[in-house]
């Protein structure tokens, strides 16, 4: 959450520059927000159902990342916005051991993901008096998923037998829908906190396939400051 309490930092000096005022009736805004990730673990339960002749595995799932993005949007009332948005939703990590047995020997592998991408959503927002505001959000999302798996020990990619590593992508058009609060601490400038679901980022795992990214939600909370550019 380091990103997250810079943002914070960055509003706070702004604030005492800037004047307080009421939300704006409509206008253009920018923002940038930092935060983290968290990729649902059916990614885990997916890629160990599919490994063949492996009927034990150990897996440890480093689930977080750290998440930021850059957005753009149009108010076209004080009520609707169309927003477009970058976003970066960080690494999660998945490293396996297959412990093998008496006809089978050992082995392990990893997998680094990623995802990013670009989005655009219709934003709605409830204004509560003159400073706070609640919004819902619902979109698409076109999501790159990017997975560098590395193997060790008695582990093979099902198409070459010789390669120890690869990196397998992914794109797709994903639904991307979230809430949050905003906090107008300026004249022209707002504190948001976001949270955010990216649905079904990736390819799912399959048995007999190698690549594959694996698909799973990521969600991220995230913590930014908006700037009326009118």
């Amino acid at each position: 959450m380091r990103n997250a309490a810079r943002f914070v930092a960055l509003a706070l000096v702004a604030a005492g520059f800037a004047t307080p005022a009421s939300a704006q009736a409509g206008g253009w805004y920018a923002g940038l927000a930092g935060g983290q990730s968290r990729t649902d673990r059916d990614l885990v339960r997916t890629r160990e159902e599919t490994l063949q002749f492996a009927p034990e595995v150990h897996s440890d799932f480093d689930a977080t990342g750290d998440a930021w993005k850059v957005f753009a949007g149009y108010r076209f009332t004080p009520y609707v916005a169309i927003e477009a948005a970058y976003a970066d939703l960080g690494r999660a990590r998945m490293s396996s051991f297959l412990p093998g047995n008496v006809s089978q020997l050992p082995g392990a592998f990893t997998i680094d993901r990623r995802v990013e991408g670009f989005g655009a959503d219709v934003v709605g927002t409830l204004p509560i008096g003159p400073r706070f505001a609640l919004f819902a959000r619902a979109g698409a999302f076109r999501a790159r998923v990017r997975s560098d798996v590395a193997l060790e020990g008695n582990v093979a990619f099902s198409d070459d037998a010789t390669a120890r590593a690869r990196r397998i992508t992914d794109d797709r058009t994903i639904a991307h829908y979230g809430v949050g609060g905003e906090w107008r601490f300026a004249r022209r400038m707002a504190l948001r906190l976001d949270w955010e679901r990216f649905a079904d980022a990736g390819s799912d795992f399959a048995v007999g396939e190698s690549g594959r990214t694996g698909r799973a939600d990521t969600d991220a909370v995230m913590l930014g400051v908006v700037f009326e550019l009118r």
